[in-house]
């Protein structure tokens, strides 16, 4: 039986044709692919606040104009995890980095050029196709 896990990521986006990617920190799950930076959701937590803080305590920025942009749902291991995408706007921050290696601003048909998380990869998948 799977325990269920809900976390949310953000296309942050600078400007109107660039969005945030973060590498993941050797040591970590995935380490060395690329993701859209975000994390868990805590219990009693709004999946909007939730990504604000993450994105405080991983990038120690701020967004705004947090808009749902899509779910995707897989399993990993013993856990079912149900992905929330964000699309937001960075309005200002330090980029000190935490949980990640490197980040880069990329365009949306950059995103090929990266090895990307599963889930990450399905998103953006969507995001290619779509106006946002």
């Amino acid at each position: 039986m799977y325990s269920e896990m809900t976390v949310v990521a953000g296309i942050i986006f600078r400007d109107k044709d660039y969005f945030l990617i973060a590498k993941r920190k050797s040591g970590k799950v995935n380490a060395g692919q690329w993701e859209l930076p975000g994390g868990k959701v805590e219990l009693g937590e709004k999946a909007e606040n939730a990504l604000e803080r993450e994105l405080k305590e991983e990038l120690d920025i701020t967004v705004c104009n947090i808009r749902f942009f899509t779910q995707y749902k897989f399993n990993d291991s013993d856990k079912k995890i149900i992905l929330d995408c964000y699309t937001c706007n960075f309005v200002a921050g330090t980029f000190t980095l935490t949980d990640h290696d490197e980040i880069r601003w990329i365009k949306k048909e950059e995103a090929g050029d990266y090895v990307f998380t599963h889930a990450d990869l399905e998103v953006l998948v969507l995001l290619q196709k779509s106006s946002a």
